[in-house]
């Protein structure tokens, strides 16, 4: 899910217990999404950017033994743009490489 309200990532309370058992903290996080066309399209995150965040979450009509939930947020779409067209239920993100410079 993509929430452009959050900055940085929210995972399923037990699936981020999980991830955090075998690791040593969030560094960095990369999500690849299919396209329409087969194709994946890469949405990533780091520690450096201050809006990296995670947290775990409960969501209470989820039933993780099925699904996990993990929400995106500012940190991942910054540095681009994304556009909803809720008429075709598509979602389009258009990354920029380079970071921009923030205003002083």
């Amino acid at each position: 899910m993509v929430d452009t309200g959050t900055t940085g990532l929210y995972i399923s309370d037990k699936f981020f217990y999980s991830i955090l058992r075998r690791s040593k903290g969030f560094r960095n996080c990369r999500v690849d999404l299919k396209t329409e066309g087969n194709n994946l399209q890469s949405l990533s995150a780091s520690r450096p950017n201050p809006h990296f965040l995670v947290f775990p979450i409960k969501f209470p009509w989820l039933d993780e033994s099925k699904a996990h939930l993990i929400v995106l947020g500012l940190a991942f779409i910054e540095n681009g743009e994304i556009t909803f067209d809720v008429d075709e239920g598509r979602i389009s993100f258009h990354s920029d490489p380079t970071p921009k410079d923030k205003p002083h």
